[in-house]
């Protein structure tokens, strides 16, 4: 278990990582900035359709449903009321006229997690956030860094390995989704860390590109 100096220390040197274009941004605008941008690097899968003439309009709504959803957590909140506002989330912009903005006319699980949830890591990492996020994002590293444990310490199931090859960028599966965040709860216990936002944390010293 990590101490508080410890986890604020780590903090800093995340938010230190990070260079915004514009220095005038709150702590606010950086969450919303880096969740988006990191929700839309996807390796090959699409995010947005062809159409641009809505994109930004599109954004902004998923900039303020992030925020809407976020006030909640300044709270203590549980994991099965995270995934819960991951499929709000979803819901929210695929029955909207934004969805003609993403691929297929659909945001996919994939985004909407991790958004949500960089967008909560960073509100935490700035101490604008009372409560530390009960999940953390779910990306290429996460899932890669939870198959090299289970495999070393021989504690995963086959079907756990298989899922750990899952592409975040186009899960779209919420069955499988919960089984992913089950996982990482799963692989943080077995490295002491009761929690998998401080676990993820501290797993990685450079963001996911």
């Amino acid at each position: 278990m990590r101490t508080e100096d410890e986890i604020q220390a780590r903090q800093q040197e995340f938010i230190n990582a990070y260079k915004f274009k514009n220095q005038e941004y709150t702590p606010k605008m950086k969450a919303w900035e880096s969740a988006i941008n990191v929700s839309v690097k996807t390796r090959g899968y699409p995010v947005y359709s062809s159409d641009v003439k809505n994109r930004e309009d599109a954004k902004f709504a998923w900039m303020d449903k992030l925020e809407r959803l976020g006030w909640k957590y300044q709270c203590v909140q549980t994991k099965e009321q995270f995934i819960k506002d991951v499929f709000e989330l979803q819901d929210y912009i695929n029955g909207s006229s934004y969805s003609t903005s993403f691929f297929n006319n659909r945001i996919r699980i994939g985004q909407c997690q991790k958004s949500l949830s960089v967008y909560l890591k960073w509100m935490w990492c700035q101490n604008e956030l009372a409560s530390i996020p009960p999940v953390c994002p779910i990306d290429r590293q996460v899932l890669q860094e939870c198959y090299r444990v289970l495999r070393s310490k021989k504690a995963g199931t086959k079907n756990e390995l298989i899922d750990c090859r899952t592409a975040w960028s186009n899960l779209d599966d919420k069955d499988l989704y919960e089984r992913l965040v089950n996982i990482t709860e799963k692989v943080a216990g077995l490295q002491d860390e009761s929690l998998t936002a401080v676990w993820e944390l501290f797993a990685f010293k450079e963001p996911d590109k």
